[in-house]
């Protein structure tokens, strides 16, 4: 039984969202994207990349 994992890198959530790292970093810096600090590493709860997804505009929004 595989289980889904519930934080991910900054590189990793980058790679889910198709951005750079240092892009991931300011979103969590502005407080866009929920992290956590965890000694030396930042961790990114996965809900939080499908809440920020959410937020974001649609194609026909975006042309409109």
């Amino acid at each position: 039984m595989e289980i889904a994992p519930i934080f991910v890198s900054v590189e990793e959530a980058a790679a889910a969202l198709n951005l750079g790292k240092y892009e991931v970093y300011r979103l969590c810096k502005s407080g866009q994207i929920e992290a956590q600090k965890r000694g030396s590493r930042v961790l990114i709860p996965v809900k939080a990349l499908h809440d920020f997804a959410a937020t974001l505009p649609s194609a026909s929004e975006q042309s409109a």
